[in-house]
Parts: C-alpha cells; sequence; structure tokens
C-alpha cells in the first residue's frame, strides 16, 4: 500500500490508538456507544428488589458475623459462605455453609 504503516492495524477514534485489523474495533465503539448510555439511578431500593432472591444468604451471613465468625465467598468448594472462628489467614474454615430455601 505504500503507505509506511506497517503496524497492519485501524485506528479507533482520533487518540491515535491503533488496533490490529480484527474485532477490536467494533469492540471500541461498541463501549464508547456504552459510556454514552443513559442508565436508571441505582438506589437502595433498587438493589433489595432485584436481589430479594438472596435476601436469606443475608440474614444467615449477618447472623454469623454478629456471632463472630469470619466469613468468606464458598461457591469454591461448594456453598454460600465459609466460616472462619479466627483470621482466615491463620487458619482453616471451621464450616462450609450453605443456605437452603425456606420450606413451602
Amino acid at each position: 500500500d505504500g503507505g509506511g504503516d506497517t503496524s497492519g492495524g485501524a485506528e479507533a477514534g482520533g487518540g491515535g490508538l491503533v488496533l490490529p485489523k480484527t474485532g477490536f474495533v467494533s469492540i471500541a465503539r461498541e463501549c464508547s456507544d456504552w459510556r454514552a448510555a443513559s442508565l436508571p439511578p441505582l438506589t437502595a431500593e433498587a438493589l433489595r428488589e432485584r436481589h430479594a432472591e438472596r435476601r436469606p444468604q443475608v440474614r444467615v451471613f449477618r447472623a454469623l458475623w454478629d456471632a463472630g465468625c469470619y466469613l468468606s465467598c464458598g461457591l469454591k468448594f461448594g456453598g454460600d459462605f465459609l466460616a472462619y472462628t479466627d483470621d482466615p489467614m491463620r487458619c482453616h474454615a471451621a464450616a462450609v455453609v450453605t443456605v437452603l430455601p425456606a420450606p413451602p
């Protein structure tokens, strides 16, 4: 092509960013579209409504925390939480906690 550009890329935006001739250009355009999109305000009530199904986990987390347990994510071990009796950096988890749904 004789242009002297050996990067094989396409310029995105006007900021001098050179991207490979792949899907990256369309991704860059889509990201700028996301930034321009208007989003509804994020409120505590909206979070409560969206995550209503997680309320039992929140209650169990709070009860264990108030009882003095240290807690971390238990997904790696098939549960909701890992409960520790002491600092998790100093001991193993005492229990894998799984929160079951309330009976009908």
